[in-house]
């Protein structure tokens, strides 16, 4: 789970993640990072991300409640999906009911986030607008 601006909360993306099957005990395989407000090298900062990357094994599937939840840039996620293909993992969004197998195309998921990235950001800076003209 990724947490921060633009993200699911906390528990939203908890009960899809139980709804998915996956272990949420104490001792279960859910990551959890938070994201800071100047996150700028999220390979080194979502330390709990990179423990997941260095656990996930050939066939485990990696489940995400939004595709806001890959990472933080286009650079980052190519790189995120680049290492969890390179594992042998495959990758589900449980937002868009995306599903990509290690030999599946990045480019179809790579676009999506920037789209929907772009819209939070977009989101984000009317909202900052709005409240310095208040």
């Amino acid at each position: 789970m990724l947490l921060g601006p633009g993200r699911p909360d906390r528990a939203t993306q908890r009960r899809v993640m139980a709804h998915a099957g996956v272990d949420m005990s104490e001792i279960g395989t859910c990551w959890d990072d938070t994201l800071t407000p100047r996150t700028t090298r999220p390979q080194t900062q979502l330390e709990n991300r990179n423990i997941l990357l260095r656990a996930v094994m050939p066939g485990d599937t990696v489940h995400f409640a939004s595709i806001l939840c890959l990472g933080v840039s286009v650079a980052d996620v190519f790189w995120f999906l680049g290492e969890l293909r390179d594992r042998g993992a495959s990758v589900a969004i449980h937002d868009g009911i995306d599903e990509l197998s290690p030999g599946d195309d990045l480019r179809p998921i790579i676009e999506s986030f920037e789209k929907r990235r772009a819209a939070l950001m977009a989101r984000r800076t009317r909202a900052k607008k709005a409240k310095k003209f208040r």
